[in-house]
């Protein structure tokens, strides 16, 4: 009577590790699309508060005004030029991130903002909010 060599994995067995092979992948896009969206959002505030900061040092440096204004989704700073206000600079964030200025500040050539300014940055998770002080601050908070 011969043996037959029972070496490898049964069908039920494939079936299991495929199982929790499936599970693992589901549960790490989860966490990733997570990732994903707090990086996307990261990015959105760092664009914000960059914009400022270009804002104030050219107002600065340049001795003008600066307005800040958003359009959508994307962030325009202006200079008063014969009375009009006229862009030069864009700053431009992710299509899933929303934002909400306040007010449009104008940064002064001695570093003063008028009016105060407060901005929300938000995605359907999380929300942030930038505040200007009146000597040209900028703080940024978590607020949801």
């Amino acid at each position: 009577m011969t043996r037959k060599n029972n070496s490898g994995f049964s069908l039920i067995e494939l079936l299991v590790y495929l199982c929790l092979f499936a599970m693992l992948i589901m549960i790490s896009s989860l966490s990733l699309r997570t990732f994903r969206d707090d990086a996307k959002l990261s990015s959105a505030v760092r664009t914000v508060v960059s914009a400022l900061n270009s804002a104030r040092y050219l107002a600065l440096d340049r001795y003008y005004r600066i307005r800040v204004v958003q359009s959508g989704k994307a962030i325009f700073l202006q200079r008063k030029k014969d009375g009009v206000w006229i862009p030069f600079r864009k700053y431009s964030v992710n299509q899933s991130i929303s934002i909400d200025f306040n007010n449009r500040p104008v940064f002064s050539p001695m570093g003063s903002v008028a009016p105060l300014c407060s901005i929300i940055i938000s995605n359907h998770q999380k929300s942030y909010k930038t505040t200007l002080s009146m000597g040209g601050r900028i703080k940024t908070v978590q607020i949801k």
